[in-house]
């Protein structure tokens, strides 16, 4: 067994001094979170982050898996064009993943090529923080149920359980972005009853609830970060697990958890 956590990680840009400059004072709680995350990764002593982000290529019937052999990462559209990471691919682990996914008749597209390498936010704000240098393996959620996406983890944890890496997932996502009338979608109430909701279902540890959550609550938060957080239940269905949430603060109307999710053992 080489899946050593999960972790829960948002993505704003503003989190990042150069990019944010004075709106960072209102996000210390995440920041501080992510750097507490950074020092557990550390301690975990990884190979390899396997990110999933809702904001890569996204595709109606099939996820997508980047095969490039490493990363470009800028800050450029967010005026920060000075800022640009480099990052690996471990091309290995992203195979297995995708064979894996294979063995589950899980639809999975390959890309690589012209623009490929060029990673989307969703991976580089959290990857900032926490990234270390490590390589990492690029997935992203696609229109899919979120049954799919459930199942797209368990082919992640079948391809963990046969590897000989040590390896750290990141469900990369937001919550509402509806919480308050300043919010970049306007408000709804149901935006902070579906924070809520996540932060109870991730305390408890128990993140298959999260099937649970219908789109009649997720649609009108607003929010980006679910099939993200239900690839990692399904990643960790099979797994014991102790859940910490690190932080949560709604600023500019959108919600922000960061949380990790220690592998324990095999649950049963």
């Amino acid at each position: 067994m080489t899946l050593v956590a999960g972790m829960i990680a948002p993505h704003p840009p503003v989190l990042i001094e150069q990019i944010g400059g004075q709106q960072i004072l209102e996000v210390t709680e995440t920041i501080n979170a992510l750097e507490k995350m950074s020092s557990i990764i550390a301690d975990l002593k990884p190979d390899t982050l396997i990110f999933i982000s809702p904001h890569s290529q996204i595709n109606e019937d099939r996820f997508a898996i980047n095969m490039s052999p490493r990363f470009n990462g800028s800050f450029e559209k967010f005026g920060a064009g000075d800022l640009e990471l480099v990052i690996e691919n471990d091309r290995e682990t992203s195979e297995e993943i995708c064979q894996s996914c294979a063995r589950l008749d899980l639809p999975v597209l390959s890309t690589e090529g012209a623009n490929a390498d060029n990673l989307d936010w969703g991976v580089l704000v959290p990857y900032w923080f926490i990234g270390q240098g490590l390589p990492i393996v690029s997935l992203s959620i696609s229109n899919l149920a979120n049954e799919e996406h459930f199942r797209l983890g368990q082919a992640i944890y079948a391809a963990a359980s046969e590897s000989e890496k040590n390896l750290v997932f990141v469900a990369s996502g937001d919550l509402s972005h509806r919480l308050t009338h300043e919010g970049p979608y306007g408000f709804s109430a149901l935006g902070s009853v579906f924070d809520e909701k996540v932060k109870e279902i991730v305390a408890s540890g128990r993140l298959s609830e999260l099937l649970n959550i219908d789109n009649s609550l997720s649609v009108p938060a607003g929010e980006c970060g679910l099939r993200s957080f239900v690839t990692l239940a399904g990643l960790l269905s099979k797994c014991e697990v102790e859940s910490d949430i690190l932080s949560y603060e709604g600023p500019f109307g959108i919600g922000y958890l960061v949380a990790s999710l220690m592998v324990k053992g095999k649950s049963g």
